[in-house]
């Protein structure tokens, strides 16, 4: 995702389920803010400076904290081509990716 857009679906207080993705109901009206604001800007500089203060209050708030890290482990042929592993473990190689026949 390139846009910082999504911080609004999971920390707005406005987005506690079934509406978001606020699952822990994190509420603080200056983050709410920064968010609207970074919605409504239409100058990247001004966007970006608005999400980074809401990062940095979600951050200091230490809103979520990650419990376990994914392994993501890919077995493949050899011959698979295209197939470009990502860290994130997305499939978006999958596009691309092609088998090579059998001799």
């Amino acid at each position: 995702m390139t846009d910082p857009d999504h911080l609004h679906y999971v920390f707005h207080s406005t987005q506690q389920p079934p509406v978001g993705a606020n699952r822990g109901r994190y509420a603080d009206g200056r983050v709410d803010g920064w968010l609207d604001g970074a919605r409504r800007a239409a100058d990247r500089g001004e966007r970006r400076r608005l999400y980074a203060e809401a990062q940095r209050q979600i951050a200091e708030d230490v809103v979520y904290v990650p419990l376990w890290w994914a392994d993501n482990v890919i077995v493949r042929r050899e011959r698979l081509e295209g197939f470009v592993a990502y860290p994130g473990g997305e499939y978006t190689s999958l596009a691309t990716a092609r088998l090579r026949s059998e001799p």
